[in-house]
């Protein structure tokens, strides 16, 4: 699960801004209404669901875009195309910290314009596992050797160059980072009816393993679908349709309705079963704009009966929303809402809703925020 996540000098973020995914320092949880929308029984007490608020082009998205790019720098060991730096900044950084288990991870890094690291660490447990700054590698679990080899200027995450000198490591921290899943993509929106929509054999074997339970997601957004099945599309890409089914009183019969004519909030959300489900695999699943095409309803009964519930042990939903009716005290603790918006400069900056002063209902809340009351 992510435990924080720092940006500087990405696209609209010049300085440093923090995410907190966890509950705040001596923040009581215990016996309260929010006591279900964290994990309690984890050292770290992580957050289930975490929203990101803001007008129209404050870097909601550029907050989600900045992990999915540590994602691919750590996966594939490329930088970023230098358009990607803010326009104020030589360097642009990323931190991230990760819970395995009852151990976590902190990984940083910093790299300029010219595509070089200008800084890189890995830590577990606050104890380093390796530092590079200045194009010096220091690490204690390395021969003096390796460090002296690997001291020099470098256009690749140094981590991947160490991975197997130091392979425990590095593979409990990539497990962790693996189990997060990014979704930008506006696919899921479609609403041509009739377009074909294909699925492969993974999703197919994911949402049959998990049937009741993927029949409980969508039921949160159509009560009456009582049944989903799958029909081979293509045989050598292993692809299939889905059919939802719902039950007729007039036919006294399930009649069966290809996904691809469907509305779109419910296409949207058979496009992300399979990720949802893997929220109660202890996955963490980050979405921009998930309220886009589903009812404020809906998204209630999803927040409600399957995130910030007993059921969900170790998964998170992360997203960045418009529907001011989940800035709601009562589904959410102030410190599970980010509010984002532009200074000055037009550099965003993350704000906790806790940092505001908030001795107001949650009708009032959505007024100051309407009212720019929370911008800073």
């Amino acid at each position: 699960m992510i435990l924080n996540f720092a940006i500087e000098g990405f696209t609209s973020f010049n300085e440093r801004q923090e995410i907190s995914f966890t509950a705040f320092n001596k923040q009581r949880i215990k016996n309260t209404k929010y006591e279900e929308n964290y994990v309690l029984e984890s050292p770290f007490r992580e957050c289930k669901s975490i929203l990101f608020f803001g007008n129209n082009a404050v870097g909601k998205t550029n907050v989600i875009l900045a992990l999915s790019t540590l994602r691919y720098i750590l996966n594939t060991g490329k930088f970023p195309d230098p358009r990607w730096f803010n326009w104020y900044n030589t360097q642009m950084g990323f931190e991230l910290v990760v819970s395995k288990g009852r151990d976590y991870y902190e990984y940083r890094i910093k790299i300029n314009r010219d595509g070089y690291i200008v800084s890189e660490a890995l830590l577990k447990n606050e104890e380093n596992i390796f530092t590079f700054d200045s194009n010096i590698l220091q690490s204690e679990l390395l021969d003096n050797k390796i460090e002296e080899i690997y001291s020099i200027r470098s256009t690749s995450p140094v981590l991947l160059k160490l991975k197997d000198f130091i392979h425990k490591e590095y593979d409990e921290f990539m497990e962790a980072v693996k189990k997060i899943s990014v979704v930008i993509t506006n696919s899921y929106d479609l609403d041509d009816k009739g377009l074909r929509y294909e699925f492969s054999e993974i999703t197919k074997q994911k949402i049959e393993t998990n049937k009741a339970l993927a029949l409980e997601l969508l039921q949160q957004i159509d009560s009456s679908i009582v049944d989903i099945s799958f029909k081979l599309y293509d045989l050598e890409e292993k692809t299939y349709e889905i059919y939802l089914h719902r039950y007729s009183r007039r036919e006294n019969n399930n009649i069966k309705q290809n996904i691809a004519d469907e509305s779109s909030g419910v296409k949207k959300i058979v496009s992300l079963l399979a990720k949802l489900l893997s929220i109660y695999d202890g996955e963490t699943l980050v979405i921009d704009e998930l309220d886009s095409s589903i009812s404020t309803r809906s998204l209630m009964l999803i927040y409600n009966n399957m995130i910030n519930n007993g059921r969900n042990r170790s998964g998170q939903l992360i997203v960045s929303t418009h529907n001011l009716e989940l800035l709601n005290l009562d589904l959410f603790a102030p410190e599970q809402i980010y509010i984002l918006s532009k200074n000055d400069c037009l550099s965003t900056e993350i704000n906790s809703l806790a940092d505001f002063d908030l001795r107001s209902s949650n009708k009032r809340l959505a007024v100051k925020f309407l009212q720019r009351e929370f911008e800073v």
